[in-house]
């Protein structure tokens, strides 16, 4: 069996100002990204062979031996924002050839076994097999549906969004098999992408995917540092406490605190970072100090800067979003630090 893997359009625009793409390509706990919980469930049940309906280009991988292929990849397009649903959808069906298509939710963060959904669909021989939650936490419950169903349900000119298409495929009367939603989470917002990623640093019994798409071999995590003061009264001891640091990454005397780092990111003496998700390739130069931030990729940050200390401050610099627990979290993109930027004020590259 062939599957499909969705991508909600509404999260792509809500992510910005950090990656253009959609928040499926988020990294979770620093060495997986957030679609990697359906690949690894597409893995784990049997599928061989799955395309990805979203926004962005993302590149050809193997992952798990699970060829991903989305429609920029298809037909070799560099956007495919411009393409009609209808089309998008239309054509990744006919690619998948097969005549039964498992869809999923590329937004949960779970690993779903659906051996049980494909035995029922089998079973029955019904055109339409789903897996409901109680209580249901998802907006599209994970289902198989055969492919004239499919495309009954795209020939419908309202038929403009996977929101439509989803409930067309409800009105075949599709068999149904309870799943269990302990655990079932749906990070469609940067506040859940945020909190979730926290908790990773500390609770032992959260799932991951346990493989990653990325492929690459980096070296292991560095530390190093002394008892030196800063005139700030910040030591130079680098240490991570309840902390997630991922290979390739260095920290020269400086504290990490219930943070997520990703690969290759570089911080230097006397800089604290406390409840942030950085993206990979970043550098912090010294004495800088970060709170309940995330760091887009790519980003090189000046000596001193504080982020997440001046509610105000950070408004006039940066995308804010409140918490709920009255403190706010800070997106910092990486256009405000890149490279270029960086060396036209002067500092140290």
């Amino acid at each position: 069996m062939d599957a499909l893997i969705i991508t909600d359009k509404s999260l792509y625009f809500r992510c910005l100002p950090l990656q253009e793409q959609c928040i499926s390509g988020f990294p979770i706990a620093g060495a997986f990204k957030l679609v990697d919980f359906s690949l690894r469930s597409c893995e784990i049940s049997g599928v061989s062979k799955v395309n990805i309906l979203n926004e962005e280009d993302t590149r050809k991988c193997d992952h798990c031996g699970v060829l991903i292929k989305t429609y920029a990849d298809l037909k070799h397009l560099d956007d495919c924002k411009d393409i009609s649903f209808q089309d998008r959808l239309g054509y990744m069906v006919d690619e998948l050839k097969g005549n039964d298509i498992l869809f999923l939710d590329g937004h949960i963060a779970k690993t779903l076994d659906l051996r049980g959904l494909m035995n029922l669909h089998s079973i029955e021989n019904s055109d339409v097999s789903i897996l409901h939650f109680d209580r249901c936490p998802v907006k599209y419950s994970p289902f198989i549906a055969k492919r004239r169903a499919v495309l009954k349900a795209l020939g419908d000119p309202k038929c403009i969004s996977f929101e439509y298409f989803y409930r067309q495929i409800l009105e075949e009367r599709p068999k149904v098999l309870e799943g269990n939603s302990e655990g079932l989470i749906r990070i469609d917002s940067i506040e859940k992408y945020f909190a979730y990623n926290l908790m990773t640093t500390t609770a032992s019994e959260l799932e991951l995917p346990k493989k990653s798409s990325s492929r690459v071999c980096l070296a292991p995590v560095h530390f190093w540092g002394n008892e030196e003061i800063s005139s700030d009264g910040f030591k130079a001891k680098g240490k991570a406490i309840n902390s997630i640091i991922c290979n390739g990454s260095k920290v020269d005397g400086a504290t990490i605190e219930k943070s997520v780092l990703s690969s290759e990111i570089s911080v230097h003496k006397y800089s604290t970072i406390q409840n942030c998700i950085i993206f990979s390739n970043v550098s912090i130069s010294k004495n800088c100090h970060l709170k309940n931030c995330i760091i887009d990729s790519n980003a090189i940050l000046p000596e001193g800067i504080k982020i997440g200390y001046d509610l105000e401050q950070d408004k006039e610099q940066f995308t804010v979003i409140p918490l709920e627990n009255g403190s706010w979290l800070t997106l910092v993109d990486r256009k405000k630090f890149d490279k270029s930027n960086c060396c036209s004020r002067g500092d140290r590259c």
